[in-house]
């Protein structure tokens, strides 16, 4: 099968990823260089705050129904800044007896995490870069929270588009599988191809004029190849929105929304 990117823009000038992704969020993590760069984005790509919240009601409802499953420990892949309403936020409001690692490589996030986290029980911020399974998982942070005896989940809530095929993303998830032992669980919500957020990245470049490096977007043949070693649950590979939706959630032709969710368990 042809392998899909589509392009993302990233520059430093343009604020910082994780403050513009808490700004869209409607959190408090961000300065008005970032809520300029975001709104300067939105002009280009107006579908992209819908997208960033989009992925985060699904963090919520696939944590709230992990927690159900009896999964009491979380261990959250390119997290970003744990703004109001991320894991430990929802996990804690059924049993404050969660534990959540957020791990990021952008030393900005990390540094809010730090603050927001500090004083927290049972929740750890680690700067580390999550396709490096043993340096995450031989981490104090992990030793010191992660329990070997009990389910884990590994959340990837729009983090995969980041790895590229040459990285291995497969194998990462293998490596994840066979650390963490069976009956852990992976979630995973991913960008695919969309011929109109294509044009908007192309729009983007051509007004601002910003080099755009390139994001892997995969379909629900791929995501599926990424699982291997893991068995897909109910309702399986659909888009983010079709994933166990919930009374509160608005979507028109949530069938059609860009992107894709699943749980999986390890066999």
């Amino acid at each position: 099968m042809q392998r899909a990117t589509v392009p993302v823009p990233v520059d430093a000038d343009l604020g910082n990823p994780a403050r513009m992704w808490a700004y869209w969020l409607g959190a408090a993590e961000y300065l008005p260089v970032d809520a300029q760069a975001a709104d300067h984005t939105a002009t280009a790509l107006p579908r992209v705050p819908y997208f960033i919240r989009s992925h985060r009601a699904f963090l919520r409802r696939v944590v709230r129904h992990l927690v159900g499953l009896g999964v009491r420990q979380f261990l959250d892949l390119g997290s970003g800044i744990p703004t109001a309403g991320h894991v430990h936020h929802t996990a804690h409001a059924i049993d404050p007896g969660c534990r959540v690692i957020y791990v990021d490589s952008d030393p900005v996030a990390v540094e809010h995490g730090h603050v927001l986290l500090d004083q927290q029980e049972r929740v750890a911020m680690l700067r580390a870069d999550f396709r490096r399974v043993e340096d995450v998982l031989g981490a104090a942070q992990c030793q010191a929270l992660l329990d070997p005896g009990q389910p884990t989940a590994v959340l990837l809530i729009d983090s995969l588009p980041y790895v590229a095929d040459a990285d291995h993303p497969q194998q990462m998830l293998d490596a994840y599988r066979r650390a963490l032992g069976g009956g852990s669980y992976v979630a995973l919500s991913h960008g695919c191809l969309d011929d109109e957020l294509a044009a908007g990245f192309a729009r983007f470049e051509g007004l601002f004029g910003i080099p755009i490096p390139p994001l892997a977007l995969r379909d629900a043949e791929e995501i599926a190849g990424l699982l291997v070693g893991f068995a897909v649950l109910d309702p399986g590979i659909v888009t983010v929105p079709q994933w166990r939706p919930e009374a509160v959630d608005r979507h028109t032709h949530p069938e059609r929304f860009p992107g894709l969710a699943a749980l999986a368990r390890a066999r």
